[in-house]
């Protein structure tokens, strides 16, 4: 129950940190009128509704309001408090307007308040996290399921689809680095891995003709798996972001999801050469139920049980190279507010400890709460 109350607390941080953190307030009534500002942003974007000149200034700590309502911090992650430049600890003396003002976690070396970067960063943390493994999860399924299931011999096809589908393959992975590098912008770079898509459905789906070979596909993956666990995770994501022209987070996503996959496959793999050869599995096949519908149907649900646990600990590894990436300021756009990129500023004012305190506290309770989670898996699986 209480991991639950933690990671309901984690997920409130990650929604609502703007609610919480920000230098906007929740409600002001200025020139007689009221307003929401935070609930009116994007509307304002939109131009469906208007706001007066002092609002698009966007000094709103200086704005005469006649009644306001603040969030519980008042400053935003990005807001820079000029008057508190340089440094301050969250004991040191600090020049505020009063009590509810200050800067609780102390600010960085530009006046940024660490509370507001803090909270930003469960949401950076949790959003990266997520995506990436669930991408990881897709690819880490499918290919550990074909791996599984097939094995080395039970994937029969025409020498010449064979062939063909290789070099179907090349192409399939230029066009998606393509698409990757330009973040999915280029129409035309779209059309042609659409395109490139439905030549390969086509291909497959010819006729067979002529002789027939075994493609050892067990071999080819679990070969993909070794080569990329080979290299630690870090030096893999510092080795292909410098390809990618102008990184951002979508990049970061994919290229963790990347490294992060084989875990998944490797235990996907595992649980269906398990089940492949059991007896309701070897019934469905002589009443000629297609493979798809037995793997999608009969040995995923089966096998999904242990998948969770990796899950789990992917998650954390995944948290874990975010944190990496912002501490070592590569890979994220400028301006990224996270827990890494705080933690980035110790190394220039050693003296700062709260700028390592704080954001490593969030790191550390996350991954611990992960690895328990995933502790508590493997315990009613087992």
């Amino acid at each position: 129950m209480k991991l639950k109350i933690f990671f309901l607390i984690v997920l409130f941080l990650a929604i609502f940190g703007d609610w919480i953190a920000n230098e906007k307030p929740v409600y002001c009534q200025y020139e007689g009128k009221s307003y929401f500002p935070l609930f009116e942003v994007p509307f304002v974007k939109l131009g469906w509704i208007d706001w007066p000149a002092d609002f698009k200034n966007e000094n709103w700590g200086n704005i005469p309001y006649e009644k306001v309502v603040k969030t519980l911090v008042p400053y935003s992650p990005e807001t820079i408090d000029r008057k508190n430049l340089g440094l301050k600890s969250p004991f040191a003396v600090q020049n505020t307007n009063g009590f509810r003002d200050r800067h609780w976690m102390g600010t960085d070396r530009i006046g940024r308040d660490v509370l507001a970067g803090w909270i930003r960063g469960f949401r950076l943390a949790l959003g990266i996290g997520f995506l990436s493994i669930f991408i990881a999860g897709l690819v880490g399924i499918f290919m550990g399921g074909l791996a599984g299931f097939y094995g080395n011999d039970r994937f029969d096809i025409p020498v010449y689809k064979a062939f063909v589908l290789l070099f179907w393959n090349i192409g399939f992975v230029y066009w998606m680095y393509q698409g990757i590098e330009t973040n999915g912008n280029n129409l035309s770079i779209l059309i042609w891995l659409v395109i490139w898509l439905l030549i390969g459905a086509l291909v497959y789906f010819l006729p067979a003709m002529g002789k027939s070979t075994s493609l050892p596909i067990d071999w080819i993956v679990s070969l993909i798996i070794q080569a990329i666990d080979a290299i630690p995770a870090l030096f893999f994501l510092l080795a292909l972001l410098p390809l990618i022209k102008n990184p951002t987070l979508f990049h970061v996503i994919i290229l963790i999801a990347l490294i992060r996959w084989t875990g998944i496959a490797r235990l996907v793999r595992a649980e269906f050469l398990r089940i492949r050869d059991l007896e309701y599995i070897q019934a469905a096949q002589l009443l000629g139920i297609r493979d798809f519908l037995i793997c999608w149907k009969h040995i995923l649900p089966n096998a999904m049980g242990s998948v969770w646990i990796t899950f789990a600990y992917s998650f954390a590894g995944a948290i874990l190279l975010e944190a990496y990436l912002g501490y070592l300021g590569i890979g994220m756009p400028a301006g990224t507010i996270s827990w890494g990129s705080q933690m980035q500023q110790v190394r220039e004012n050693p003296s700062a400890w709260w700028l390592a305190v704080f954001p490593g506290l969030a790191i550390f309770l996350i991954l611990f709460s992960l690895q328990k989670m995933g502790e508590k898996l493997e315990s009613k699986v087992s």
